[in-house]
């Protein structure tokens, strides 16, 4: 498109700078556009017949960067160790992991019941496996045993676990001491224990339908060789 440019809106003996509008152009939609001049005419040429050529310059839209993708540092690992730093441990990534899950996954539905993450994993346990050794339920649960006498209490307390000591007849002060403990689950903690697990169950389809099936095939083939490493051949907490 060519523009001839009108005089008396020039200033004599200036040149023309920046856009040279058309009387109407502007205001077409096809020519709502960035428009710049070019001269096409020698500058011996008077103003008046003067030609410019106007090109039109489509403003691109920036391009979106990718998201960058987190080199592993995993890949290329010697026997050392020596390139990796303390955040790339695979301990420190997995109780990373598991403390956000805990925190942002479990603790909130558990809320709802009014259980704490020690109670639910005891009555989970004691649920499944009633009645069973109090060493047991400390082994299996992953907790302290004085973490789990206390836990214990409170829930014998709310009526969902009773204790039990067995002593055998006739037995002696000594060998009463060392009588094992057994734990059970009462009606009222086996109700509460199927209202939960639905919800939990839910919850962990939902993170693990994140990774797809194959992803969730490898990782609980990895998760089992890990754990035959790490030497955890028990049923841990429940989450």
């Amino acid at each position: 498109m060519k523009i001839r440019v009108n005089p008396a809106a020039d200033f004599p003996g200036s040149r023309p700078t920046g856009v040279v509008p058309a009387a109407g152009v502007a205001d077409h939609p096809i020519h709502r556009r960035q428009i710049t001049a070019k001269y096409v005419d020698s500058p011996a040429t008077p103003w008046s017949d003067r030609v410019f050529s106007v090109k039109k310059t489509v403003q691109k839209k920036p391009r979106q960067r990718s998201a960058s993708k987190s080199t592993c540092p995993w890949v290329k690992l010697s026997s050392t160790g020596s390139s990796l730093n303390t955040e790339d441990f695979l301990t420190f990534r997995v109780t990373r992991l598991s403390n956000a899950m805990r925190t942002n996954l479990t603790k909130p539905y558990l809320a709802q019941f009014g259980l704490s993450l020690p109670e639910w994993r005891l009555l989970a346990l004691v649920a499944r496996f009633s009645p069973l050794r109090f060493s047991e339920a400390t082994l299996r649960s992953g907790m302290d045993k004085g973490q789990v006498s206390r836990t214990l209490r409170v829930m014998a307390e709310r009526g969902l676990t009773k204790m039990k000591t067995i002593r055998p007849a006739g037995s002696r002060a000594r060998e009463a001491l060392a009588a094992p403990v057994m734990v059970s689950v009462t009606a009222k903690g086996q109700a509460l224990y199927k209202s939960v697990l639905p919800v939990a169950r839910k919850r962990q389809a939902e993170i693990l339908l994140t990774l797809s099936e194959s992803e969730r095939k490898a990782f609980y083939s990895i998760l089992d060789k890990l754990f035959a490493v790490a030497g955890g051949d028990t049923e841990d907490e429940v989450e």
